[in-house]
């Protein structure tokens, strides 16, 4: 990450082992909301359990605290239902490490400075905010990633072919090194699940729900 900011002309991205050095790890609530500036939850695909966490940090935390969520593919505003001042949450979503780019979508109710205060966190953080002109879940990749996915999956699950073969067929022709298959498993498959159930408009839904169910309970 620090060589492509380097390559791409961006601020030198802290020392990283100064940066671990700060961090304090904890698995209480409370500890976690004092005294916080920013929340970025980073949880399964779910909205009931979303939407119960981020209800359970806004009573918590101090009243200048803005309140994100990482969610991949869920709506801001259908999240924001939780909250009492919604104008305090936007989604700030980072892409593991693959890039620079951090994608900032605010929800209905969102207020303007919001999105200007997360646009100059991700700045000083040395990544690139990509902020979505309406509220769109997805994003700009995931949108085309979550359509690649879920067709192989709908392909595998109807029986035209192993997943096997359709990463075969994508990295030959693309000259990729990962297949449509190895991206879900670096995922997770219980994101793709969560996804899959959570698309409204997707084909073949209870094939592909029934067809991922037995990787996720192998694990």
């Amino acid at each position: 990450m620090m060589e492509m900011a380097k390559r791409m002309g961006m601020p030198n991205l802290p020392d990283g082992t100064k940066v671990l050095s700060d961090i304090i790890l904890t698995s209480d609530v409370k500890t976690a909301a004092q005294n916080t500036d920013l929340i970025s939850e980073s949880i399964p695909e779910n909205h009931a359990l979303k939407r119960e966490v981020h209800a359970r940090f806004e009573s918590l935390c101090p009243q200048h605290t803005i309140i994100t969520t990482n969610t991949s593919s869920l709506s801001v505003s259908e999240i924001a239902i939780a909250f009492h001042r919604p104008e305090i949450f936007a989604a700030m979503h980072f892409h593991s490490g693959l890039a620079p780019l951090v994608d900032i979508m605010a929800g209905a109710k969102t207020a303007s400075e919001i999105i200007n205060k997360l646009k100059e966190f991700v700045k000083s953080v040395g990544l690139i905010p990509m902020v979505m002109r309406k509220e769109t879940p997805g994003y700009f990749y995931n949108n085309i990633l979550i359509a690649m996915n879920m067709m192989s999956l709908k392909l595998a699950a109807t029986g035209s072919g192993t997943p096997r073969d359709i990463d075969r067929a994508w990295m030959m022709v693309t000259g990729n090194p990962i297949g449509p298959f190895g991206i879900l498993d670096a995922v997770g498959i219980n994101v793709a699940h969560d996804i899959a159930r959570s698309y409204q408009t997707l084909e073949e839904k209870e094939k592909i729900i029934a067809f991922l169910l037995p990787y996720i309970d192998k694990n």
